[in-house]
């Protein structure tokens, strides 16, 4: 007589086959469907799909980040229950760094390279443009009205030996931290930048 583990023994690797099976056809599908080119190929749906899963875990993100446990999938929900909450400074920080960079990359003069450097002891530049004709630019971003320079920052310059230092913050005036470095709003080094196209 058969004993119970001969009879699922055979259920359960034919299973097995098909969930291999399945995993790489979805792997597939996952690979050509992939949001970027999701309006060009007709793939709405998925974009649609792509989109909501992004800004699910990005406020489920933002309520762990504000301790707060966040259940469900309505991103209108989940938006909702976030009014009153101060962002944390890590969280806001982190947005503006990413918006300035965006920023200052699309007023870059064509052939700029960008990039950010970090070495070994902890010296670290939010960007780096390297402009044709104009040499090598460190850019600092902060979040802080009243800002001040790092020795991460100046220890960085020297590594990338920049010809000029920017430290670039959300306030309205232009102003020198040191005969190297120049504090500057978004817009002014966006317009500076603009400028040399």
């Amino acid at each position: 007589m058969a004993s119970v583990s001969d009879r699922v023994k055979p259920e359960y690797g034919r299973r097995e086959g098909r969930a291999r099976h399945g995993a790489a056809v979805g792997a597939r599908l996952a690979l050509r469907c992939y949001p970027r080119d999701s309006r060009t190929a007709g793939r709405h749906e998925w974009a649609c799909f792509a989109s909501q899963q992004a800004a699910e875990k990005a406020l489920k993100a933002l309520h762990l980040a504000c301790n707060q446990e966040a259940w469900g999938r309505v991103v209108a929900q989940l938006l909702a229950e976030l009014p009153g909450i101060a962002v944390p400074d890590p969280v806001a920080g982190a947005s503006w760094e990413g918006y300035a960079i965006e920023n200052l990359c699309a007023a870059a003069p064509r052939g700029t390279a960008a990039w950010f450097y970090r070495s070994a002891a902890g010296a670290e530049i939010d960007l780096v443009l390297e402009v044709p004709g104009a040499g090598t630019l460190a850019i600092e971003i902060k979040r802080l009205l009243a800002p001040a320079l790092s020795k991460g920052f100046v220890i960085g310059c020297e590594d990338v030996r920049a010809a000029r230092r920017y430290l670039v913050y959300p306030g309205v005036e232009a102003y020198a931290l040191d005969r190297r470095t120049s504090a500057l709003p978004l817009g002014a080094l966006v317009a500076e930048l603009a400028q040399r196209r």
